[in-house]
């Protein structure tokens, strides 16, 4: 039986059959938006019931074969797309292999891989491709990169409760040509291991995302194996024995401004995202509490499929904490904006919400 080349795979499936499996997942196509260099979807692996669902910033870029969600600031291939499917609608893990004949049975055509484990190890030909069944090395990158950013600092991040000074402190910047702010990340050893930008031009479609030089090279990372923020907050942690979960990095930039120093015990996961790799790290640091500060994907409590999801995703990170230390979360249950954190409704509702963190979950 022949061996599996995924990357060769990949490139042999069409533009209709790519639209077919996207389709067949639960997204939708919206050919007019397509250009002879991309298709464009639905962001459908985004959570279920958000009021963006359906915004079509799914991109899939035909010459590289990889998608590009604008909604998460993510890439991925088709066979990681599918994974990310059957997670979140089907609540079933599987490989990339199983992912692999799940197309070919969609598409209708035949599976060519041989399974057997004495003969083929299908991770050794995708370890380019997945973030998340292969540990990969981290590239670690000089910090003279960042001299080409200056250290300018946006007046929307002002305005959103982010000091000046916490900018200095985490080494933030601003990419004039492309009209971006520049988040340096780090390892718990203070390491750049990869640049990410946020978004502040209004017409685009995306917030946060690698940095992308104008040459096309990038400064991405496996977020999987990362916390945004720990460098500089780990000795908080250890003290406090305490570590507050927050979606992005912007909430670890606000709460360094809420908090005197050396109080801060944020951590930003770069999404939703909570590893084993990343609890492995906080439990390193001797916690006895991991508080989940996750963004608020309902208005208020009312909104019941909104809501439910929102605990879905609160369960599914707590269940994997439970076995190892206690774990709170907070919960807002006044009417609030949608999608805002726990650090966006300034100093005062943040240690309410603190204070006031639920233990039930």
């Amino acid at each position: 039986m022949e061996k599996l080349d995924f990357q060769s795979f990949k490139q042999s499936l069409s533009e209709t059959q790519i639209i077919q499996i996207v389709e067949d997942l639960g997204g939708s196509h919206n050919e007019r938006l397509d250009t002879s260099k991309y298709l464009v979807f639905s962001s459908f692996l985004y959570h279920v019931g958000d009021a963006e669902l359906h915004k079509f910033k799914l991109y899939y870029y035909i010459e590289s074969c990889q998608f590009m969600d604008y909604k998460m600031g993510e890439s991925f291939d088709i066979f990681e797309l599918v994974q990310r499917a059957k997670e979140l609608y089907d609540e079933v893990d599987i490989n990339p292999v199983q992912a692999y004949k799940w197309i070919c049975g969609d598409l209708g055509i035949s599976s060519k891989i041989q399974l057997e484990s004495n003969t083929y190890n299908y991770l050794l030909d995708i370890g380019k491709y997945t973030n998340k069944y292969i540990e990969k090395e981290t590239t670690y990158y000089d910090e003279s990169i960042l001299n080409m950013f200056p250290k300018l600092y946006h007046k929307s991040w002002i305005d959103d409760n982010i000091s000046i000074d916490t900018m200095k402190k985490f080494n933030i910047r601003y990419y004039l040509g492309e009209n971006e702010i520049v988040i340096p990340c780090y390892d718990i050893e203070h390491r750049l291991v990869g640049i990410r930008v946020r978004n502040v031009d209004p017409r685009r479609d995306w917030k946060y995302m690698p940095l992308m030089l104008l040459d096309g090279t990038q400064y991405k990372f496996p977020t999987a194996n990362f916390l945004y923020g720990l460098d500089k907050n780990a000795n908080n942690i250890r003290k406090s024995k305490k570590v507050i979960l927050c979606e992005s990095e912007k909430s670890v930039l606000q709460a360094d401004g809420y908090v005197k120093e050396g109080q801060n015990i944020v951590v930003g996961l770069f999404g939703s995202a909570f590893t084993k790799e990343k609890l492995n790290q906080l439990l390193a640091l001797g916690v006895d509490e991991i508080i989940i500060g996750y963004d608020f994907d309902y208005k208020e409590i009312g909104d019941n499929q909104m809501w439910h999801k929102f605990e879905e995703k609160v369960l599914k990170t707590a269940d994997l904490i439970r076995p190892y230390c206690h774990v709170s979360a907070m919960v807002d249950y006044e009417q609030h904006k949608l999608k805002s954190s726990p650090t966006d409704m300034g100093k005062q509702k943040f240690f309410r919400l603190f204070t006031d963190r639920e233990d039930d979950f």
